[in-house]
C-alpha cells in the first residue's frame, strides 16, 4: 500500500458520452502541496469532484491514507479527513464570517469548535478582524479566504482547492499563497487545482499537468 496521503489510481471518469479523463493518477504526501494544471475544460474539476465523491468515476481507485474512498458519499469522505473547496467562493452572504464558520456545528461540538475557530482565525487574521460582518460585503479574495476557512473546520489532513486565484488581484494572490504554505507548515496538505500558474509556482512542492485526460509532470516547482 502506498505511504502517500492521497492516492489516484488509474481514474476515468466524464460526463454522458465524454469522457474528460482517461486514467488519471496521482498522488499527495502528507504536509505536501502539489498543485495541477490545466487549461479550462481539461477535466480538473472533475477530478476533485471524484476524489471528493462528488462525482463517480467510471473505473478506477482513490485511497486516502490508505483507505479505498473509492464511491463513499461526500459527508463519509469528509469525515476520514478531506475538505473540498470548490471553485466560485460560494459564501452565506447574509450570515456574518463567523456565521459561515460555524453553519454546519453543532452545539454539542462547542468546546471543539472554538478552537477550529482560533486555528482558522490565526491562518487568516483577517477574518478574525471582520469575523461580525456580513459576507457579503467582502471582497473576493477574503471570500476565497472565508471559503478555505469554512474547509479547515473539519480539521482536514488533506484540502483539496478548486481554481482559488481566478479573479483575484496579485496582492490577494500573494496573501493566499502564505496562508496555504502556512498550512502546510502545520501538517495539512493541499491538492491545488489551477488554470494559471502563478498561484501554483509561488507554493507547490510539485507541478502536474492534465492534458488529453491523463496527468504529467509539468516542470519542478521553485522553491517555497
Amino acid at each position: 500500500m502506498s505511504a502517500a496521503l492521497l492516492d489516484v489510481r488509474d481514474v476515468r471518469a466524464g460526463y454522458g458520452g465524454t469522457e474528460t479523463l482517461r486514467g488519471a493518477s496521482l498522488h499527495v504526501d502528507p504536509a505536501e502541496i502539489v498543485a495541477l494544471l490545466g487549461e479550462n475544460g481539461a477535466g480538473k474539476t472533475t477530478l476533485a469532484r471524484v476524489v471528493s465523491g462528488l462525482h463517480r468515476a467510471r473505473t478506477g481507485s482513490v485511497y486516502l491514507a490508505g483507505r479505498d474512498i473509492t464511491g463513499l458519499a461526500p459527508h463519509q469522505i469528509v469525515r476520514h479527513g478531506l475538505a473540498h473547496v470548490s471553485a466560485g467562493r460560494r459564501v452565506f452572504a447574509s450570515l456574518t464570517i463567523e456565521q459561515n464558520l460555524t453553519v454546519a456545528a453543532r452545539r454539542r461540538d462547542r468546546p471543539l469548535l472554538a478552537g477550529r475557530l482560533s486555528e482558522v482565525y490565526e491562518t487568516f487574521p483577517a477574518l478574525r478582524n471582520r469575523r461580525r460582518l456580513l459576507a457579503a460585503a467582502l471582497s473576493g479574495g477574503e471570500q476565497q479566504m472565508l471559503v478555505i476557512g469554512r474547509g479547515l473546520m473539519s480539521a482536514p489532513q488533506l484540502l483539496v482547492v478548486d481554481e482559488p486565484s481566478s479573479g483575484l488581484a496579485p496582492a490577494m494572490i500573494d496573501a493566499l499563497a502564505a496562508a496555504i504554505r502556512a498550512l502546510r507548515d502545520a501538517g495539512t496538505a493541499t491538492l491545488l487545482i489551477e488554470q494559471h500558474r502563478s498561484l501554483a509556482e509561488r507554493v507547490a512542492d510539485r507541478m502536474l499537468s492534465l492534458r488529453e485526460g491523463r496527468i504529467e509532470p509539468a516542470g519542478s516547482a521553485p522553491p517555497s
